[in-house]
């Protein structure tokens, strides 16, 4: 009934059975003769490709969160997902969610001036490597794609608190390679941002 673009998650109303010539070969085909649920079932995957209204929907054309090829159709063209591991302290308490926008701090020890490692607290610090970074995942639990406009207001009483141990990460590669750089260095710890804030540049500080 409607056009389905790449990264949309398929509703009800986006599908419907339509007739088509019995000679045709439909062996890829949802056909409602066979699978009477085929719509119902269909409902909640994700588009990897645009879809027109009467095209015909296969199985290839759509992907269901937790399957193969997900995570691919969830980013955004050009950038990479990457997990780091999280903990409840250094996530915000848990209430980051997919799709949340947030600033990512690395924790480290540094060497004091005559080169020898201290644990005193005027040795260890934190700075902001990443601003404005979209968050895919927490732990299996998957976001959206974005949505721009009114559409993006946070809505009441969406969501629950996700306590996980990795989020994956939207980011450039060079973003990434910094990430990945960060996570050997020192500690890594998430703060969450204003959903005001979509506009605001983006990477690496």
């Amino acid at each position: 009934n409607n056009k389905i673009p790449v990264g949309k998650f398929v509703a009800a109303d986006d599908l419907r059975w339509q007739e088509w010539p019995a000679s045709a070969n439909i062996e890829s085909f949802i056909e409602q003769e066979k699978q009477p649920e085929g719509l119902e079932k269909m409902v909640g995957a994700v588009a990897r490709y645009d879809l027109v209204v009467g095209e015909p929907v296969t199985t290839s054309k759509l992907v269901h969160p937790g399957t193969a090829g997900f995570m691919a159709v969830m980013l955004t063209p050009g950038m990479r997902a990457v997990s780091v591991e999280i903990a409840a302290e250094t996530a915000s308490g848990g209430f980051i969610q997919p799709n949340d926008r947030v600033d990512v701090i690395v924790t480290r020890e540094v060497q004091s001036a005559n080169g020898a490692q201290s644990s005193g607290m005027q040795n260890i610090r934190s700075d902001l490597i990443l601003s404005n970074i979209r968050v895919l995942a927490i732990d299996a639990t998957y976001g959206a794609p974005e949505v721009e406009g009114e559409a993006a207001a946070p809505q009441a009483g969406q969501g629950q608190v996700i306590i996980g141990s990795r989020a994956t990460l939207e980011l450039t590669e060079r973003d990434a390679t910094l990430l990945n750089t960060a996570k050997k260095a020192g500690e890594i710890a998430l703060t969450l941002r204003s959903i005001a804030d979509l506009q605001s540049p983006q990477g690496a500080t």
